[in-house]
This record gives C-alpha cells, structure tokens and sequence, in this order.
C-alpha cells in the first residue's frame, strides 16, 4: 500500500512525502533532552532536526537546554534495532518564540526550533524528509511528528 505521510511539528504542516511506507518514517525521532525522551523530531536533513521551539526551552527557573543536553534518536524501521542516539551541536529557535515576544496565542505559529546534529544520519538509518505539497482531499494519509 503506497501512502502519503504528512510530517507535523507543533501543529503545523511541514512536509507531505508521497509514496512513504512506513519504514521510511525513521525520519521522525525521539529528542533525548537530558537524558529523557521528551519530544519528537524530524529529520529534515542528514545533520539537522526540525522540531517545535518549546521542546528546546527550558521550563521557566530551569537551566536552558544547550546542544550537549539534547540528542535524536531516530526512529527505527520494522524489523531493525533501535538506531543509536546522534549528540546535538547546536540549537536554534525562532526568536519570536524564543525570546517570548507578543502574546502566546500569536507566538504559536512560530513554534518552531531546529536540532544541528554532531554528525549526520546514516542514509542507511533514516532518510531526511524533504517538503511537499499539500495532499489531495481524497488521498489515504499517515500523520507523524
């Protein structure tokens, strides 16, 4: 069965890979923030995590999160052992988001932060999703992020 996948983060679309099977999800990730799975990530390129920005913040009268607190760990594909985790080297969120500028309802569509990983992703462990198109309103979908 060919679908097409829709990659969400924090509640906006990001990507729509069409012909996906599931396998090819690995993309999509958990973000070990300190230690604990905490949030997903996408996979976007072979070095570079999309995620939302306030899964890169800390809570308020925390320590803020720096790239040595987080890695992602990719999916695994059916059939497959779980992939190790890949260290972060550098963090980014929007800075609207980041800097909590305006009100909270307007800042959420800019919820948005990216993951520079320590090395790249195997090609062989996960494939980075690229950007699409919106899907038609009949096409069969499977959501992740």
């Amino acid at each position: 069965m060919i679908w097409r996948a829709l990659i969400v983060v924090a509640g906006l679309f990001i990507a729509s890979v069409a012909g996906a099977e599931p396998a090819a999800l690995a993309a999509v990730g958990l973000l070990d923030l300190r230690g604990k799975a905490a949030c997903t990530g996408t996979l976007i390129a072979p070095d570079l995590v999309l995620t939302a920005g306030h899964c890169l913040k800390a809570s308020e009268g925390e320590r803020s999160f720096t790239a040595e607190d987080i890695a992602f760990r990719p999916g695994r594909s059916p059939g497959q052992p779980r992939p190790a985790p890949v260290p972060g080297a550098l963090v980014a969120v929007h800075p609207i988001w980041g800097f909590g500028i305006g009100p909270r309802g307007m800042r959420v569509a800019v919820d948005l932060g990216l993951l520079r990983l320590d090395a790249q992703v195997p090609a062989d462990v996960a494939r980075p999703l690229g950007f699409g198109a919106l899907p038609d309103v009949s096409e069969r979908l499977l959501i992740a992020g």
